[in-house]
């Protein structure tokens, strides 16, 4: 089980969602080994029209042809990585060698992101990018060189074509040297998990003056108040964030945390910073 997968995900510098449940998720001990060495990559088949919650729901479950789950990670169109299982799943199938990867058991051999995408709809630049920032991270954080990156149609023993469009899969080429390129230096790391845990901090104090309880129960849940304000920076905001709830107000500021995008924590650290004041 890679339970370390979601801080591997972070790495990338990408937004990233676990699925509850993800750590303890994959195919039953009796359907193989997990043993990745590489990352495989595909799409879904899934169209624009179809939620991002249907989507992972998809890859958690399976469907009448094929259990699930059906990858470790799921890559939005947003570029939210979505963490749907740390063990075993199914989305290779038999495959041929690859990069040193042996042969044969694809599930076994590969970690597998499948991309949200119809397989109709283009690649934008952006998707693509970080998608190469995503792989880079996990081949660096499990040792695996750069090279071991794929895509499903090239180890694909029965005619798969994904990732790709009409029928055609992409650049995979020009795809790994992407991936070679990408440079995930220490000291930006550091400072993007400084400022993180800051934001948290700051987050968590401004909580404890805006918290409500749910009834009974230890769980608490946001104060209107605070995601009010927050939406004011942009108008979703509120939406992201008032459904969360947690055992205290460290939890909810991780979950928070992991909700916004990264252009908004300068603007929402400014705001919590001038709402708490010098209240400890």
């Amino acid at each position: 089980m890679l339970t370390d997968l979601a801080a591997a995900c972070r790495k990338s510098g990408l937004r990233v969602v676990e699925s509850p449940g993800w750590k303890t998720r994959g195919r039953p001990a009796s359907t193989g080994q997990f043993t990745p060495m590489g990352v495989l990559n595909h799409h879904t088949a899934t169209g624009r029209g179809t939620s991002d919650q249907a989507t992972t729901s998809l890859l958690i479950n399976g469907h009448k042809d094929l259990p699930g789950p059906l990858s470790q990670l799921g890559f939005s169109r947003d570029r939210t990585v979505h963490v749907i299982a740390a063990g075993r799943c199914n989305h290779a199938g038999p495959s041929r060698a690859f990069a040193g990867v042996p042969g044969g058991d694809g599930n076994r051999w590969w970690l597998g992101i499948e991309v949200f995408n119809s397989g109709y709809e283009g690649w934008p630049d952006d998707v693509m990018d970080g998608l190469h920032a995503l792989n880079a991270a996990l081949l660096d954080h499990y040792g695996w060189p750069r090279s071991r990156v794929a895509a499903h149609g090239e180890i694909s023993t029965s005619g798969k074509w994904d990732p790709g469009v009409n029928g055609r899969l992409i650049d995979m080429n020009a795809f790994r040297a992407a991936v070679a390129g990408v440079t995930q230096g220490d000291d930006d790391m550091q400072n993007t998990e400084e400022q993180y845990e800051i934001f948290r901090h700051f987050l968590a104090r401004a909580l404890r003056y805006d918290v409500r309880p749910l009834g009974a129960g230890a769980d608490w849940k946001l104060g209107p108040t605070l995601w009010e304000r927050l939406a004011q920076l942009e108008g979703n905001l509120g939406d992201q964030i008032t459904g969360i709830e947690g055992a205290d107000v460290e939890e909810i500021a991780q979950q928070v945390v992991e909700s916004l995008d990264d252009d908004l924590a300068e603007k929402v650290l400014a705001l919590l910073s001038d709402r708490i004041g010098g209240k400890a």
